[in-house]
């Protein structure tokens, strides 16, 4: 799968299809022509999501003996 800033069909039989906020082009006839448009998150569970990953993964590791 191709991801790419913006997708548009390569040939005539390619559909355009949204699913959960990203948009894919899906060819049945040439599977090699699929592709995901990437985007950045623009509503807000996601940003806090991604903010949670970015304090969780910066705090120093502790096993579970350590706690």
């Amino acid at each position: 799968m191709q991801v790419r800033a913006s997708v548009k069909r390569l040939s005539a039989d390619c559909q355009i299809v949204k699913r959960r906020g990203v948009l894919y082009v899906i060819c049945k006839k040439n599977p090699r022509l699929k592709q995901k448009q990437k985007c950045s998150p623009r509503n807000k569970t996601s940003m806090r999501r991604q903010n949670w990953r970015k304090r969780r993964c910066g705090a120093p590791y502790k096993s579970w003996k350590q706690r």
